[in-house]
């Protein structure tokens, strides 16, 4: 809908890892026309980044760094125009959006790009929301097992203080038992001694 929206060719989202863009999604482009990571500190992605606000650049296609790129990785999807926007969560970074213009060169204007930004916005709010759900589902994941283990120690004791307190009056009785035996004997032993 992005890509429609801003009349363009295609949209790729990346996220950042580290120093890398990883891909988290395109339209408008074939597979074999991206790469899974890209480094977050060559081309515009590099510039958007510094930026951390929505860039645009008509001639795309004539800006230095990026012919650098095209020879570096000619497989990459063409394209004549470009804008990116940051996501930004808390100040940080956490990922950039591109839009493409592959036939006509297209000037986004200010008033688009802040748009385009809002839109950014939404996306790193959505995605870092997408991640303290995963992260919290996954504590919560973490204190179930330790609450089965935890029920399963406790049964695991119980049965071992049921055994010990079994074994105590098992051995309470045989003492009892072996007591009135030697009574019994002693007893024996002064009747015989009248």
């Amino acid at each position: 809908h992005i890509k429609n929206t801003f009349e363009t060719d295609a949209c790729v989202l990346r996220i950042l890892k580290e120093d890398q863009l990883e891909l988290f999604g395109s339209v408008g482009i074939k597979e074999e026309n991206l790469m899974q990571l890209f480094p977050a500190n060559e081309g515009f992605g590099k510039k958007v980044i510094d930026a951390k606000k929505a860039l645009a650049f008509k001639h795309a296609s004539k800006v230095s760094f990026h012919k650098l790129l095209q020879m570096k990785y000619p497989h990459l999807y063409p394209f004549v125009s470009y804008a990116g926007a940051p996501l930004i969560y808390e100040n940080r970074v956490i990922g950039i959006i591109g839009i493409y213009s592959k036939k006509k060169e297209r000037e986004f204007a200010g008033v688009e790009l802040e748009l385009f930004q809002m839109v950014a916005d939404q996306l790193a709010n959505s995605f870092e929301n997408a991640r303290l759900y995963e992260q919290n589902e996954k504590q919560k994941e973490i204190l179930v097992k330790q609450i089965v283990s935890r029920k399963a120690a406790e049964a695991e004791l119980q049965k071992s203080f049921q055994t010990t307190n079994m074994l105590y009056e098992i051995s309470r009785e045989l003492s009892l038992s072996l007591e009135m035996k030697s009574l019994g004997n002693k007893m024996l032993t002064s009747i015989e001694n009248l």
